[in-house]
């Protein structure tokens, strides 16, 4: 689509998006795949099936997709994007713009979900930034560098055009001659994210009094990621082969995680001796299926050198016991490496490289103080994105954001009231089943969050 069609376009369809903002392990990817899925009130579906028909987007990326197979060969038990054993819903992927708002919530200083440890650290949103802000996605999505940027989308990236404009502007027309919303998910609320201006729709979720339970799903569910059947933990191993092969150091658990590929990079091993390197470190683990194997175990053993983790000296569960102990510690401990190369205080402390894993440990589960950003009791994290808000008052105002609270999702009313008209004995039947699964994954890897939402 060129320029002007684009910046047209989203000036004419901007009233037909929805933003839902949320923080990792509050139960966003299932809400959004809800909403897309299991009702008819959104145009995500629609989308990727046109997407799909016409050959532009790769059945690779639709692995998540309901009623669209996995591209590998694997029983659907054992298909860790659709059935993690932390109880994740599998991934929500906005097609449409190629996943580029909640990539910018990530990445962008000036976010909702910011975790700056003090009220007066808030960053305050230039007002340049919210100029002219669909030549700003417009420019965005043609400048991505991410391998991301070969999915569909109305800009491709850089040269990557392989795929017929023509038939996205098929699709993008086919979207404009119809009233259907677009859900858009994000981890963090940014001036991009807000180019849809007042016309669009915009939840900004806190976690207000249930912090404590949120973090500890994120701690789970995003970091720990718990294995439990062997042929799930080798399936797991497998996933670490693929991005060893290919190069990939951030290891995140997920296929299109491809942001941190070595250049020029040759494996040294191959796949079968790769695979059968971990399987003869983690045989105590494979072997005992009261024993889970987490997936950041996996990635401090796939790069020991960089952790300065001798595994001839430690044993697989001593290690897989200590990143447990780390991840609760902290509870955002960025323990994959690759993060630490874009945190300056993180690079500092891991300046030390003794084959001594007390060292990583001291590095990455150093004391935490009240007014740390993970706290999960001190009133700045219970109010993160709420005093976010309170200080860019006049954008929250200006764009209409509308600031809820988790427990305020349990309500089917509450949707219904800001114009997401669920069904409300379906939607609830949605999230008990949710938070049901939640706990009882909780409790299998001896977590207790001190208060939790009551079923409905």
């Amino acid at each position: 689509m060129t320029k002007d069609k684009f910046l047209k376009w989203c000036e004419d369809n901007a009233h037909k998006f929805v933003v839902i903002s949320y923080q990792g392990g509050a139960g966003g990817e299932g809400l959004c795949n809800y909403l897309t899925q299991d009702t008819d009130l959104f145009y995500n579906s629609e989308f990727i099936e046109q997407a799909l028909e016409k050959g532009i987007v790769p059945k690779d990326l639709i692995t998540h997709v309901k009623g669209i197979p996995n591209s590998t060969d694997l029983a659907p038990e054992n298909d860790l994007d659709h059935k993690p054993s932390s109880g994740r819903k599998p991934t929500f992927h906005d097609f449409l713009f190629a996943d580029c708002f909640v990539l910018d919530g990530v990445d962008n200083l000036y976010t909702s979900h910011c975790w700056a440890p003090e009220y007066e650290q808030l960053p305050i949103i230039p007002e340049e930034l919210m100029e002219n802000p669909f030549e700003r996605l417009y420019d965005h999505l043609r400048n991505r560098k991410d391998p991301d940027s070969e999915r569909a989308s109305l800009v491709y990236g850089g040269t990557k055009e392989e795929h017929s404009t023509v038939q996205l502007d098929e699709i993008a027309y086919a979207f404009a001659a119809q009233d259907k919303p677009y859900l858009i998910r994000t981890h963090g609320i940014t001036p991009l994210t807000m180019c849809w201006g007042s016309k669009a729709k915009y939840f900004s979720i806190s976690g207000g009094d249930y912090q404590e339970y949120i973090q500890m799903l994120e701690a789970m569910k995003v970091y720990l990621q718990p294995e439990w059947k062997r042929e799930r933990k080798m399936e797991a191993l497998r996933l670490a082969d693929w991005r060893y092969q290919i190069g990939i150091t951030g290891i995140w658990g997920e296929k299109s995680n491809m942001y941190y590929l070595k250049e020029d990079w040759e494996p040294e091993l191959t796949s079968e001796e790769n695979t059968k390197r971990f399987v003869d470190y983690f045989k105590p683990i494979l072997d005992d299926d009261t024993i889970p194997l987490y997936y950041r175990t996996i990635d401090i053993v796939s790069q020991h050198e960089n952790f300065g983790v001798n595994i001839n000296q430690m044993d697989c569960i001593m290690l897989n016991n200590l990143v447990y102990g780390i991840i609760l510690g902290k509870f955002w401990p960025r323990i994959s490496i690759s993060y630490f190369k874009n945190d300056a205080v993180t690079v500092k402390r891991l300046e030390m490289k003794e084959t001594d894993m007390e060292k990583v440990h001291q590095a990455m589960a150093d004391k935490v103080d009240p007014y740390d950003m993970n706290w999960p009791d001190s009133d700045r994290a219970k109010r993160v994105t709420i005093d976010f808000w309170n200080k860019n008052h006049k954008v929250r105002d200006e764009i209409g954001i509308i600031q809820i609270t988790f427990d305020q999702l349990y309500s089917p009313d509450y949707l219904k009231d800001n114009g997401i008209d669920v069904n409300g004995m379906h939607y609830l039947a949605y999230w008990n089943d949710w938070h049901n699964k939640s706990v009882e994954a909780l409790a299998k890897i001896k977590l207790f969050p001190r208060r939790v939402p009551s079923t409905l």
